[in-house]
C-alpha cells in the first residue's frame, strides 16, 4: 500500500510556485536512486542497536541545501518503520512508496536555503540481494552484523540521498549493550572516534567523518575483532579488523591494504581520506549464494574509514573462550577484543568482496578469491582508493 502526497504550500504572489523534488537523479543503471531538488551537506546519525534481537532504533538529522524551490522532497529508505519526521524543527507530513520516503514541510523551502530534516525510525534492518546474487544492506554475520552500502545498501539502515553524486560529512553516535560478562562490544564507524561513554550496561561511541563521502561508503560495525594498526609508505594510518576465526585466512591483508592504497594513489591522485584499512569477517552458513553462481558474484566495494576504539583482551565465540591470535605484522600494534554471537563489520576505505566459498586473500586467486564453491563463509575488505 502506498500513500500519495500533495502540497498546498503557499508562495508569495508573483514568485514561482515551489515544486516537488525529483524522485531519482536519472541514473540509467539506478533510475530511482538519489533525489533531486537538494544537496546534502551532513548526516548526523544516532543509533541504538540491540545485537541479540537485531533491532535498530535511529534518528537521522540531515542538513541540506535546496537547489530549487521545494514543496516536498524525497529520501531513499528501505524497510524500517518511520515514526516521525520534521523539517526545520516543525512536524512534516511523510509518506512512503517502495523505497521512497517523501517529506512535505509545512512551509516551502526556498532555492538556496539550508534546511534540516529529522527522521526517527526503528525495526529490523534488512539484507538486500541484487540480481547477480550479491548482498548488501544490513547483513547479519554468525557473530553480529555488517552494514555494506554499494551500490544501494545504505538505504537499509538510514534515510538519505543515496546516489554517490551527493557526498556529505558524517557524525555517527552508536549505543550498544555490553555482553553478559560486562565486556564492551567494539563499535567502529567512519572517520575518527571522538567520544566514548560507558553507561554501565551500555556503551556509546561517537564517530566523525570530516571528509565528504558518498553514502554507500557509510559504515558502522558492532562486535569483536582483532584490530591491527600500521601505516602506508606515505604515512597514512592503516586499520585492520579481523574476526579471530579468520586470522589465518587474512594473513595477506596487512601487506595488501597499504600496497593497494599506495598503488591507487600514485595512479589516480592523492587519497581523499585520513585513513585506510580493511575488515575480514566470518559469515554464517545461512548467508548463501545461488548454486548457479559457481564462481561468485562480481566484487562489491564499500569505501569507509575505520579508526579504532579501545577494548578488552579476551576472545570468545558463543560459550567457548580462547586466546585471541596476535598479529605478527612487523611495526604494527594490535588490540585484541572479545568475540560473541553478534558483531558488525566496519569497512575503511575498502573494497569489500563477498563471494561463495571465498579463498583466503593470500591465494593466487587474488582479492576475495575465485575458487571453491559452497556457502559464503568470509567477508573480505580490500582497501582501494575512493
Amino acid at each position: 500500500m502506498s500513500t500519495a502526497c500533495t502540497s498546498s504550500t503557499p508562495h508569495p504572489a508573483g514568485a514561482p510556485a515551489a515544486k516537488p523534488g525529483a524522485a531519482g537523479v536519472g541514473d540509467r543503471l539506478f533510475p530511482s536512486l538519489g533525489n533531486g531538488g537538494y544537496d546534502v551537506a551532513h548526516y548526523s546519525l544516532t543509533m541504538d542497536y540491540v545485537l541479540e534481537t537485531n533491532h535498530l532504533k535511529g534518528t537521522a538529522v540531515i542538513t541540506a541545501r535546496a537547489t530549487q524551490d521545494l514543496s516536498r522532497f524525497n529520501l531513499d529508505f528501505a524497510g524500517l518503520k518511520v515514526r516521525s519526521a520534521t523539517v526545520n524543527g516543525t512536524d512534516a507530513r511523510f509518506a512512503r512508496k517502495k523505497n521512497e520516503l517523501t517529506l512535505t514541510p509545512t512551509k516551502a523551502i526556498k532555492d538556496g536555503e539550508t534546511f534540516k530534516a529529522g527522521i526517527t525510525y526503528d525495526g529490523t534492518p534488512r539484507m538486500i540481494e541484487d540480481a547477480d546474487g550479491a548482498v548488501e544492506g544490513w547483513i547479519e554475520t554468525d557473530d553480529g552484523s555488517a552494514a555494506l552500502g554499494q551500490p544501494t545498501g545504505s538505504m537499509a539502515w538510514f534515510p538519505g540521498n543515496h546516489h554517490p553524486s551527493d557526498k556529505a560529512t558524517y557524525d555517527m553516535t552508536v549505543t550498544v549493550p555490553k555482553d553478559e560478562d560486562g565486556d564492551p562490544y567494539d563499535v567502529i564507524g567512519n572517520g575518527e572516534l571522538t567520544k566514548e561513554v560507558d553507561k554501565g550496561d551500555r556503551v556509546t561511541r561517537h564517530w566523525r567523518s570530516k571528509e565528504p563521502m558518498a553514502s554507500y561508503l557509510a559504515n558502522v560495525t558492532v562486535g569483536y575483532f582483532e584490530i591491527t594498526q600500521g601505516r602506508t609508505d606515505d604515512g597514512l594510518p592503516v586499520y585492520l579488523a579481523v574476526d579471530p576465526d579468520e586470522t589465518e585466512s587474512a594473513e595477506g591483508v596487512a601487506d595488501l591494504a597499504p600496497e593497494v592504497t599506495d598503488w591507487a594513489s600514485k595512479r589516480f591522485g592523492p587519497y581523499p581520506f585520513s585513513s585506510t584499512g580493511a575488515i575480514v569477517d566470518h559469515l554464517p552458513d545461512s548467508v548463501t549464494r545461488p548454486s548457479s553462481a559457481s564462481s561468485g558474484p562480481g566484487p562489491r566495494s564499500t569505501v569507509t574509514r575505520m579508526p579504532i576504539p579501545s577494548g578488552s583482551s579476551r576472545c570468545a565465540r558463543g560459550n567457548q573462550e580462547r586466546t585471541c591470535p596476535r598479529s605478527s605484522t612487523p611495526g604494527s600494534s594490535t588490540r585484541r577484543s572479545p568475540q560473541r554471537s553478534d558483531t558488525r563489520l566496519p569497512v575503511l576505505t575498502a573494497h569489500t568482496v563477498l563471494r561463495p566459498g571465498a579463498r583466503p586473500m593470500r591465494d593466487s586467486a587474488g582479492a576475495g578469491g575465485q575458487g571453491n564453491q559452497g556457502p559464503s563463509r568470509r567477508l573480505f575488505s580490500v582497501p582501494q582508493a575512493a
